[in-house]
């Protein structure tokens, strides 16, 4: 019989774990190429030349000592892969739409679905993904690691921790001068450090999200409606990544994005702060009891929906948000899910209720609005208004023209079903009514090469932060009023006060200097 020799699999390539740790090290510092960007855009390096070198030894040598440590036999594979393709897919947002991963953003894409996680993908993600993230992955799976037995090994681990150790901190502390300071006041620098300071935020993310939960608290007990006779409507649309920057109720120019509010007698607040740069903070902050600096994501207690369906009002949560209501919405009974196309199913399940309305009615409609990068998604062509237009969702391609019209029509689209909402509040009979907007985030839109959302609050730029706002209340009083606030500093903190006022609710948890309605508003700290 023939040999069959020929059908024998090659033996797997090898190599020594000395040279595996140094290579995934080295990996690590070259896709590191935002930190030291971040790094050498502010030390300037003409009297001392040497400290331009000795950063990247420095983060080598520190990335090195940790490796050697953490390598072990069983766990270098999957480590490394895990390091990997974290270290790929942060490097790949950061530099694309300078998206920091930190536990918010980690908290986000838990609670994302398919169809937004649809929205982000594309050619060029998938190519960076496959060459730098998959192709490196499958490679570390092919190859065998030889360990040479405990004592070589534990030699090898203790060389190599040693090497990366006296070249850290030897090249640190001949730079003390200049580095500790620095350091000391350019933290934000840290959130360039991939992949640790993803691996910190995953950590913190779990631990803030899966402790121990303490017992829930009830804080509808003591609250009341002072008039439950009383018949009144509120319309609340919390609209989705809209900024003030591109409002032309504000001081935007380019685009006129707000022609169906700005015939409406409504008040613009055009100093207005969210809790949050991401969905997954912004829309539990604003309906909770607690002001932004005193928030939680784990907080274990009723929001401002809770109590007022539990006190009697009909509290209805219609969500065309990929997101859903980020929790707000669970003990609500009556909630309707749509499936993030245009915002005008919202409008249209409104109308349904307007024949069987009656008592006090609260409804929320979560807006798609003007969720990125797809933007050109997001409404019909019929509010195709400013061109030309970006209609991908790979904003590389586009010119910052396109980016900025495809933007603008999707707060055209918005302040459409913001206007028809209006004139129906105006209509309705025998009814106190009220429309409120408010985005829940703002939108980085490259300014600064930021793209979308979801920086840390601390690092924000005022584009993701500064959102707009709208009110209009058919009793000509308030609404009156209501004008005379419109420069005031408010934000997401106002929200939940100015709900329990416009229903009349007697509450140890009001404070009426933060309700838009009253007499005695008074300007966020």
């Amino acid at each position: 019989m023939r040999s069959l020799t020929f059908l024998k699999i090659p033996p797997p390539p090898k190599v020594s774990w000395t040279y595996f740790v140094l290579g995934v090290s080295l990996f690590v510092v070259l896709m590191n190429f935002n930190l030291f960007s971040c790094l050498y855009g502010n030390i300037d390096f003409k009297d001392n030349p040497l400290l331009f070198l000795s950063l990247p030894l420095i983060f080598f040598g520190l990335v090195l000592s940790i490796f050697s440590l953490v390598f072990l036999p069983y766990l270098s594979k999957p480590l490394s892969i895990l390091i990997i393709l974290s270290t790929c897919l942060s490097v790949f947002f950061i530099s694309n739409y300078g998206i920091i991963v930190d536990s918010d953003m980690i908290r986000n894409v838990v609670k994302t679905d398919a169809k937004e996680v649809g929205d982000l993908l594309n050619a060029k993600l998938l190519l960076f993904v496959v060459f730098l993230g998959i192709l490196p992955a499958l490679l570390i799976l092919s190859c065998k690691i030889e360990y040479f037995g405990f004592k070589a090994h534990l030699k090898h681990k203790l060389l190599l921790l040693s090497f990366g150790l006296v070249l850290a901190f030897g090249f640190f502390l001949i730079q003390t001068k200049t580095l500790i300071p620095y350091f000391r006041s350019n933290l934000q620098a840290r959130v360039y450090n991939i992949p640790f300071y993803q691996f910190y935020s995953a950590f913190k993310y779990f631990k803030q999200d899966f402790s121990k939960q303490p017992t829930f608290l009830i804080l509808s007990e003591n609250a009341k409606l002072k008039n439950p006779q009383e018949k009144k409507l509120l319309i609340l649309v919390v609209g989705e990544t809209a900024r003030a920057a591109n409002y032309s109720l504000g001081s935007y120019t380019r685009n006129p994005v707000n022609e169906y509010t700005e015939q409406k007698d409504i008040t613009y607040f055009n100093n207005f702060y969210s809790c949050g740069t991401s969905t997954a903070i912004s829309v539990p902050c604003m309906f909770s009891f607690n002001p932004r600096k005193d928030f939680k994501t784990s907080e274990f207690q009723e929001n401002v929906l809770d109590v007022l369906q539990n006190i009697g009002v009909n509290v209805v949560w219609l969500d065309n948000n990929y997101g859903s209501c980020q929790g707000v919405c669970k003990r609500l009974s009556k909630v309707k899910q749509f499936d993030g196309g245009y915002d005008v199913v919202l409008f249209e399940e409104f109308i349904k209720g307007l024949p069987t309305l009656e008592g006090n009615n609260l409804y929320v409609l979560h807006l798609q609005g003007s969720h990125g990068p797809a933007y050109y998604k997001r409404y019909p062509d019929n509010f195709r208004r400013f061109t030309p237009t970006c209609d991908t969702n790979e904003l590389s391609k586009c010119t910052q023209e396109e980016i900025l019209n495809t933007y603008d029509n999707t707060l055209y689209y918005t302040d459409w079903i913001i206007g028809e909402l209006i004139d129906i509040a105006a209509e309705v009979n025998n009814y106190t009514t009220a429309v409120l907007y408010l985005s829940d985030h703002g939108e980085s839109l490259g300014e600064n090469g930021i793209y979308l959302h979801g920086m840390p609050y601390a690092l924000a730029p005022q584009e993701q932060i500064h959102i707009p706002s709208i009110a209009y209340h058919n009793n000509a009083t308030i609404n009156a009023r209501l004008k005379q606030y419109g420069n005031f500093k408010l934000s997401h903190d106002n929200l939940t006060h100015s709900i329990l006022g416009f229903f009349g609710v007697a509450s140890p948890l009001y404070k009426e200097s933060y309700d838009i309605f009253s007499t005695s508003l008074k300007e966020n700290p």
